[in-house]
């Protein structure tokens, strides 16, 4: 099967727009991942503020913390400084292991917030979480931590896939219809150049080729015009 020239530089127009809207598309991605986890973070946060003044010694218990959880949307947890978990939203405090490793409960710790993405063993889902230092004023420092599944950035991925995909599908056809009309133009001008040169070949006397355009096209035009002339003459010597 035989591939024309215009045929050739749309599709390596094309290919190029494709592989080009991929890498915007994998980038942007990217950025908007990082941008909704930033907006969850920010959620947590806002609510772990407002849980912080209820916290009171009589108050940190599962059913205290599964109150809460119906309220903010998220898993709730309160952790002691050593580590030991006070009460939990989802499962029995008692039966929850030590938290003192969990890196957003050491950052708490140390500066009086953390956050963390990692996957969760208890309940199996992915969860982003948010730590706070809460200082009561009695007793010691506890740590209040909201968690909330990754899953909830699906239907914010989906509505972006879904605009990306439409913007690249656009960009993809007005492109293609540009470097068709451009494919044409060139291989139009290829062929009268073609044409002019077997003409001159022949000894016929072919009319100039117009040389107009101050590109390379115009150039070469110029360069076989004169080389016909210069032929021509050459002949008639």
């Amino acid at each position: 099967m035989r591939v024309t020239f215009a045929g050739k530089l749309v599709l390596a127009m094309s290919g190029l727009i494709v592989v080009s809207l991929a890498l915007v598309g994998l980038y942007l991605e990217q950025r908007e991942h990082l941008a909704l986890a930033n907006q969850l973070v920010a959620r947590l946060e806002a609510q772990a503020s407002l849980l912080a003044d209820e916290i009171t010694v009589s108050t940190v218990s599962d059913a205290w913390a599964q109150r809460a959880a119906s309220r903010t949307r998220a898993r709730v947890t309160v952790i002691a400084r050593s580590g030991k978990v006070l009460a939990d939203s989802d499962e029995s405090s008692r039966q929850i292991e030590n938290h003192a490793s969990r890196p957003e409960v050491l950052a708490a710790l140390a500066e009086g917030r953390g956050e963390a993405s990692r996957f969760s063993h208890t309940i199996q889902r992915d969860l982003v979480y948010f730590a706070y230092l809460v200082r009561r004023p009695a007793g010691e420092p506890v740590i209040l931590r909201l968690s909330a599944p990754i899953s909830e950035l699906s239907a914010g991925f989906s509505r972006f896939r879904q605009d990306f995909l439409g913007i690249a599908l656009v960009s993809l056809v007005a492109t293609a219809a540009i470097a068709v009309f451009w494919a044409r133009r060139i291989a139009a001008q290829l062929r009268q150049m073609g044409g002019f040169a077997r003409e001159v070949s022949r000894g016929l006397a072919a009319p100039r080729l117009p040389a107009n355009s101050r590109d390379e096209f115009g150039e070469l035009a110029q360069a076989l015009n004169a080389m016909a002339v210069d032929l021509r003459t050459t002949l008639q010597r």
